[in-house]
């Protein structure tokens, strides 16, 4: 009969852990490569995930030969180190890089900056690779791993180069230019600052647990979901373009120099209609107006649900002269569709049309001033009673 001892029971605790986060990992890199996106910042994604993967099988090798469950040689000892080693310089490398695409820095459209930055990763590896011959990385003696000197300031420039990239992301979510992506350049910050403290919890407590797998995977689960989020590109209630692919669309078109027009629309009284004739009456209410709004909008248009009641036109250069009369249109169009459908209420609504101009370069300006106009409106509406 097998004896467990408390070593015992930690390793097998520590190994269940990391063959949980490789296996989530691996399921990760499957469901990103269903993306019909084919990028160098989704390939980068991807080997990130795949590194930390290789780190999680890793550790339990080094687990299983630190608590002297399983006798590895030399041989095999070295070969797992190394390949620990390099899947967390690597996996560091691929973080930074999508870190730093995603915040659209020098690195995301320069591959001559993208090959600079791979220099000390470079000579980190060639180092990992050669350390069997000079132990400054690291020495595995019988089953005892020992650190050598060249391994604290590799991990902690790792570390560094994706922490700096963390914090230039925090700071960047606060910009209007990074409006659309400031949820993700928070979560970057996020990952960062847990990477860091999971290499200093791993460092002095040892395998207890494999920290650095755990967090990666946890971090790793909430961005993929993320991204798989932003791939639904229609509303759940109306099936027109949601929000997501709207800031996608005024992302793109304040990022070049072709005008257009944004037209904010609000359902008027809305409160009204749900509290006088209940939520599936107000669901309707919504589903009305999106279909008042598509059949209005002049071919080549966008419109999208920015939430709740309200909705958002995007206007071609050809279209931007209906900015205007498109408020009456929807506003036709939506009697038309409560007589066609026998509403007990009436749908009426409020539109602030604002052009593309100097100076707007960002999502929240450019919403900011089709709103200013909104909501004028809004104020003289009341002020007429």
């Amino acid at each position: 009969m097998i004896g467990f001892n408390m070593d015992m029971i930690v390793c097998i605790q520590y190994c269940v852990i990391s063959a949980v986060c490789a296996l989530s990992l691996v399921y990760f890199i499957v469901v990103t490569n269903r993306s019909a996106e084919h990028s160098d910042e989704l390939l980068f994604y991807k080997l990130a995930i795949g590194f930390a993967a290789l780190c999680a099988l890793t550790d339990i090798m080094y687990a299983l030969r630190e608590y002297r469950i399983v006798p590895f040689g030399s041989a095999v000892s070295y070969t797992g180190e190394i390949l620990y080693s390099l899947g967390s310089i690597c996996g560091a490398y691929c973080w930074f890089v999508y870190s730093e695409m995603k915040q659209k820095s020098p690195v995301s459209y320069s591959a001559g900056v993208r090959k600079l930055c791979a220099v000390p990763f470079a000579v980190m590896c060639l180092f990992t690779l050669t350390t069997p011959l000079h132990g400054l990385c690291f020495a595995i003696e019988g089953t005892q791993y020992a650190r050598g000197v060249l391994n604290v300031p590799f991990t902690a420039l790792c570390t560094a180069f994706v922490l700096v990239s963390g914090i230039t992301a925090m700071i960047g979510s606060f910009r209007k230019k990074h409006h659309a992506n400031r949820v993700l350049l928070r979560m970057l910050f996020l990952y960062a600052v847990m990477i860091a403290g999971a290499q200093l919890l791993q460092t002095l407590l040892g395998p207890i647990l494999p920290f650095r797998s755990l967090f990666a995977a946890l971090l790793f689960m909430v961005v993929t979901l993320r991204g798989m989020c932003e791939t639904v590109t229609a509303d759940a209630l109306t099936h027109i373009n949601n929000r997501f692919s709207l800031n996608r669309l005024l992302d793109a078109k304040l990022s070049g120099n072709e005008p257009f027009g944004l037209l904010m629309i609000d359902i008027d009284d809305f409160k009204q209609i749900n509290d006088t004739y209940g939520h599936v009456n107000g669901d309707e209410a919504i589903i009305h107006t999106a279909e008042a709004v598509t059949r209005a909008v002049p071919a080549g248009s966008f419109a999208a649900r920015y939430g709740g009641d309200e909705f958002a036109v995007v206007l071609a250069p050809a279209a931007e002269a209906e900015g205007e009369p498109l408020e009456q249109k929807i506003r036709a169009e939506l009697k038309r569709i409560t007589v066609e459908h026998g509403c007990p209420y009436s749908i009426d609504i409020t539109a602030g049309y604002a052009k593309r101009e100097k100076g707007i370069d960002n999502i929240p300006d450019m919403i900011a001033a089709a709103d200013s106009v909104l909501y004028d409106k809004k104020r003289a509406k009341k002020a007429r009673g």
